[in-house]
């Protein structure tokens, strides 16, 4: 073999080395698993926060680690509380509501969410089996009452199968949230006001107003004297008048 030859032939599995795929795919959330993992084989929730008002939300992530063995397909089963909160939809566009699920080495199964009786459940599948240690799903959980309450993966339910179709899962857990109910600041409100009689003067000078009430009554006096008087006359005339 000439120099030319082995030249290429070096830089032929250079090629190879870089258009070589990387397994496993790590997606965003990185491969660090949650701090109470202890066992090779687990699944796992993590939340942002495990304190919050009603009316917050707060993303919890689903960990699955196989270690170093291949597998070849997961089932997840998570229940919740409806009373408490309730899983935001991840795709409006689809029918039902779904959680985020963001691996791409496992192709989903099934992505169901029921608000109503608080039951999540995803399963997946690789092509190729592959090992698996990351966080595969995100779901966006909504406050909607105050208190604790308990996020539980139902290890019945749920499994991490190798390629000889074993279940490998050793370890499940559960979380707590503590929801608060805010208080809020009332808004300022304007104190009753009671109607005041405009100032005129009047009700300050007592004579004043005695005086023109016995005008008054002068004036109703004398017009009713006079009409008692026009009466009289009126009766006369007429009684003249029949005898004349």
């Amino acid at each position: 073999m000439n120099f030319l030859d082995l030249i290429q032939k070096v830089k032929a599995q250079g090629a190879d080395t870089l258009a070589a795929p990387t397994f496993p795919f790590t997606p965003p959330g990185g491969t660090s698993p949650p701090a109470n993992g202890t066992k090779n084989h687990t699944i796992l929730l993590q939340a942002d926060s495990a304190s919050l008002n009603v009316g917050d939300t707060v993303k919890v992530r689903i960990y699955i680690s196989s270690t170093a063995e291949n597998i070849s397909s997961f089932s997840v089963n998570i229940a919740f509380d409806p009373e408490f909160v309730r899983v935001i939809d991840a795709d409006e566009t689809a029918a039902g509501v779904q959680i985020d699920y963001i691996d791409t080495t496992f192709r989903t199964q099934t992505n169901t969410v029921n608000n109503s009786t608080g039951i999540i459940n995803i399963r997946a599948e690789a092509t190729t089996a592959s090992a698996l240690t990351r966080t595969v799903a995100e779901i966006e959980f909504l406050a909607l009452k105050s208190g604790t309450t308990e996020i539980e993966i139902i290890t019945g339910n749920s499994n991490i199968v190798n390629t000889n179709g074993v279940d490998l899962l050793e370890e499940a857990n559960a979380i707590s949230l503590n929801i608060s109910t805010t208080t809020e600041e009332p808004y300022p409100t304007q104190p009753p006001t009671t109607p005041s009689i405009p100032n005129t003067g009047i009700q300050d000078h007592p004579s004043l107003i005695i005086g023109a009430a016995s005008g008054i009554l002068l004036i109703i006096v004398g017009l009713y004297l006079n009409k008692i008087g026009s009466a009289k006359n009126h009766k006369k005339q007429r009684i003249d008048g029949d005898f004349s």
